[in-house]
């Protein structure tokens, strides 16, 4: 498997009362490949569509969360039925003021747990429904 990751940046300006977020963007880099910047794919769902974000649980991470699951899956289905948790558990815990990388190992293993979560969860729902 090739290498990847995704780069988010920050851009700044001076404002009129310190620095401000005009805009941020994230990057694909693999190797062999041209970087490219990612779309926000508001097709599949329209959280934010003034742009990506994350730090936080809100809808610009919702956003970050399903455009990069979206890529690196290359499954849209996919990314649609795991990207609210990727976000709860790896773009609100990104640094919120900070540019991150985040690699395809990192992804993988976010889906890992994400997966075990559901299958623990499924198996405790029907223990219960035993009872």
């Amino acid at each position: 498997m090739k290498y990847i990751k995704y780069v988010g940046h920050i851009i700044n300006e001076p404002g009129p009362r310190g620095i401000i977020d005009v805009d941020r963007t994230i990057t694909r880099v693999q190797e062999g490949w041209n970087d490219y910047n990612l779309d926000l794919r508001l097709d599949l769902a329209n959280h934010s569509p003034t742009g990506f974000c994350w730090g936080y649980g809100g809808s610009g991470p919702a956003q970050t969360a399903l455009a990069i699951l979206a890529d690196y899956f290359g499954d849209d289905e996919t990314a649609l039925r795991l990207y609210q948790q990727f976000k709860s558990m790896v773009i609100a815990a990104l640094p919120m003021d900070q540019d991150f990388e985040l690699t395809g190992e990192q992804i993988n293993n976010a889906i890992l747990a994400i997966h075990a979560i559901v299958a623990e969860n499924i198996v405790q729902n029907q223990s219960r429904n035993m009872v």
